[in-house]
């Protein structure tokens, strides 16, 4: 009894192959469609990452000041959001996507003081982008919020993407902040914003 040899089944034993490859020229053009196509994509996508990078921003800022409201109730004690460009201090002088804490205001005089623990510390936006705090008659560089919940003031943050694009988180006389197309007032938002601290 004869058994096949090991190799190519038998269908192919004989059966002479050829190889066939791209030439430089279509190897070129086939590289060249792909990077057209690939450039293309890219593009089309940074209107997409640069809203995704706002939305970002966006809901980082809500949940901070969501945390500044229920740790003021929890703890019954002043607590205060704050631009900081030291994680550290409440910085006047910093910009507002800089970074920003967040601590327990015991004086409720906006300023850390010994005692006053720092509960939570946000980072640089993304690059490029751009937040403005705008209240009226008060101090544009914190927001505290009393033990009852309610914010000592009212106000706009807006968000400026690096196309233009604004948006703005509205904080009520109750102390809860939405987001929204239009500033407190009911204007449409503008980058960067008149008077902008």
């Amino acid at each position: 009894m004869e058994y096949p040899s090991v190799g190519f089944p038998l269908a192919f034993r004989g059966t002479s192959f050829s190889q066939h490859g791209l030439s430089l020229h279509e190897l070129l053009t086939s590289v060249s469609i792909v990077g057209v196509l690939s450039t293309g994509a890219v593009a089309s996508m940074q209107p997409l990452l640069e809203r995704e990078r706002l939305s970002s921003d966006i809901n980082r800022l809500i949940t901070h000041l969501q945390f500044t409201r229920s740790e003021a109730i929890r703890r019954s004690a002043p607590v205060t959001l704050c631009k900081s460009s030291d994680g550290e201090t409440c910085t006047r002088a910093s910009r507002w996507e800089q970074g920003w804490i967040v601590f327990v205001d015991f004086d409720d005089d906006q300023q850390v003081s010994e005692g006053e623990p720092v509960l939570r510390v946000q980072q640089p936006l993304s690059p490029g982008h751009g937040l403005t705090w705008s209240a009226a008659l008060r101090r544009n560089d914190a927001i505290s919020y009393q033990p009852t919940g309610q914010s000592q003031k009212n106000g706009t943050f807006v968000f400026c993407g690096r196309n233009g694009t604004a948006k703005t988180v509205i904080v009520n006389f109750v102390g809860r902040p939405y987001v929204s197309n239009r500033t407190g007032s009911g204007e449409k938002p503008r980058c960067p914003p008149p008077g902008a601290a």
